[in-house]
């Protein structure tokens, strides 16, 4: 799952992606002085040294040098290029993805689940991405289901980051096209016929897929709608007010995902469910 990271995806958008990205010319000069030097700094260098000045580099460079870091194991040079990116102005979610797989690595489980949730919002439907997500779930110590409300709406969340919005309304029209296909079929054959029944049931089928297809996308209504965040430290203690005079209501551990209600200074209010909300350093939860 972990065991290396995921290259930038071939296709013409990413020719667009780094072409918006180019550097000037001092840019492409200090690029190509890197790219010769490198074998002898990291000759030269311990492995502690410090890192070089990532904000020089080009977008594929970054991303290269990130993946070489992350292969060779040193994962604290991994996460700085793939945050360099980011902070170039570029947002791709196979960079998110490998710099999930690197916090993992080294050991941050908030930060590599929050990395994984922002990544899931640009690359839907990603198996690694899923099952590396999974996995870091279950590592957590806080349980978000136990707190949630069973049932089809609660459920049908998980399959928001499975499947885009444009897919998700083209099955729907595609739903209704083959409900009303069914209908004037029912219409037009003759009352005894026998395929009366399977025509039914066919158009019991496309019913129910039309009401799970509005049920997703009101989802993806509310979550859009609805800011989220994830805790970012081992633990936090969840307050009655915005201060550290309130007592502490309850307390959450890294990876946990609430939703982010309003600021007030340097304090957040949270919410895990319905009846479990307070306040807690806005340093401490990170939104997605």
């Amino acid at each position: 799952m972990f065991d290396s990271p995921r290259p930038f995806p071939k296709g013409p958008w990413l020719e667009t992606l780094l072409a918006s990205r180019q550097p000037s010319g001092l840019g492409r000069l200090l690029g190509l002085l890197w790219i010769v030097s490198a074998p002898l700094i990291s000759f030269a260098q311990a492995d502690d040294s410090p890192l070089p000045d990532l904000s020089t580099l080009p977008t594929a460079q970054l991303f290269q040098e990130g993946n070489t870091a992350y292969d060779a194991g040193d994962y604290d040079r991994a996460i700085a290029c793939y945050e360099a990116i980011g902070a170039n102005g570029t947002v791709n979610g196979y960079v998110l993805y490998n710099q999930g797989n690197a916090l993992h690595k080294s050991g941050d489980l908030g930060r590599a689940i929050l990395a994984y949730e922002r990544a899931r919002l640009l690359i839907p439907g990603f198996a690694d991405l899923e099952e590396n997500l999974d996995y870091l779930n279950v590592l957590k110590i806080d349980r978000e289901d136990d707190a949630l409300e069973a049932g089809l709406y609660h459920r049908l969340e998980t399959l928001v980051y499975r499947f885009t919005v444009r897919e998700s309304a083209i099955a729907l029209l595609l739903t209704w096209s083959l409900l009303g296909g069914l209908a004037t079929v029912r219409i037009l054959s003759h009352p005894e016929s026998p395929a009366h029944k399977p025509l039914h049931w066919a158009m019991g089928a496309a019913g129910m897929g039309i009401l799970l297809g509005g049920l997703h996308l009101r989802t993806v209504s509310v979550q859009a709608n609805r800011t989220d965040g994830i805790v970012v430290t081992e633990e936090v203690a969840v307050r009655s007010g915005p201060a550290l005079e309130y007592v502490t209501e309850f307390e959450l551990h890294a990876g946990t995902r609430v939703t982010v209600n309003r600021r007030e200074g340097a304090w957040l209010q949270i919410q895990l469910s319905e009846t479990l909300r307070g306040w807690c350093p806005a340093e401490t939860v990170e939104e997605i």
